[in-house]
């Protein structure tokens, strides 16, 4: 028989075993469409590997967020069903918000390099894919 004690510890054991269940329940459902089209993206950008060197040197200073999902939101956010483009429908919605980017001054630099933010964020995405970072 179980005290009171035991009982609640148990009651708290199995809440955190169903919410840790419910999370990667989400993650599961979440991430794929998300590294979907983030593989979309990418493929608008043939030189990803590059964009992952210069996306590391993100990483390293820490000052964007780190994960695929976040990268995606922040690159697609304000696109009506971004998962329906094509790759050259990303790639030109992509160029013109660099293009934005530049004529708003919103850059930052990488290693010397005036980045727009756009760009650091595909850069960011590149490495981020080549590193599995969910």
């Amino acid at each position: 028989m179980l005290n009171r004690r035991q009982f609640a510890l148990s009651l708290l054991a199995g809440t955190v075993l169903i919410k840790g269940s419910l999370v990667l329940f989400r993650n599961f459902v979440t991430y794929p469409k998300d590294v979907k089209l983030a593989e979309t993206i990418l493929a608008a950008f043939p030189d990803s590997i590059y964009l992952a060197k210069v996306g590391h040197a993100i990483l390293k200073k820490g000052n964007m967020k780190a994960n695929i999902p976040d990268v995606v939101a922040q690159l697609a956010g304000n696109w009506d069903n971004p998962h329906l483009l094509t790759t050259s429908q990303i790639a030109d919605r992509l160029r013109k918000q660099i293009d934005e980017d530049f004529a708003k001054s919103k850059l930052c630099i990488v290693e010397e390099w005036h980045l727009a933010v756009t760009e650091a964020r595909i850069c960011l995405l590149a490495a981020l894919m080549e590193q599995h970072v969910y």
